[in-house]
């Protein structure tokens, strides 16, 4: 069964509520996590990948999560690195977000994107 469509004001709580509580740390450490990629000049594809993420968190509904890719040769080298440099520590900032938005009650549902956001990082981005 669908749920019906946010109202208005309902969507802008909700909008607010994510941004407040977690949205705009992860749009932060993403883009951080882009900077530290493309220095790395290796992981450059992960980078571009990051900072489209950091764009998806200021549109909380949108419909697009990162999607595994299938690694091998040389991505895997990358991946490394990105596990390394980036994954653990977004991962990090999505369960902090997670906790914050479900401690509201009314955020519980965006904590749990915040989950699966986490979770979705040690499958590998999307690079390209």
């Amino acid at each position: 069964m669908d749920e019906p469509p946010l109202t208005g004001p309902q969507q802008a709580t909700l909008t607010f509520m994510w941004l407040v509580l977690g949205g705009l740390l992860a749009v932060a450490a993403y883009a951080l996590a882009g900077v530290v990629e493309y220095a790395l000049v290796i992981t450059a594809p992960y980078g571009r990948a990051a900072f489209r993420s950091a764009r998806w968190f200021l549109t909380p509904y949108g419909d697009h999560t990162p999607r595994p890719v299938y690694v091998d040769g040389w991505r895997r080298t990358r991946r490394a690195v990105w596990l390394v440099t980036a994954a653990w520590w977004l991962a990090l900032v999505h369960m902090l977000a997670a906790v914050l938005l479900a401690l509201t009650g009314a955020g519980r549902d965006l904590g749990g994107v915040h989950t699966r956001f986490a979770l979705n990082l040690f499958k590998a981005p999307r690079a390209g």
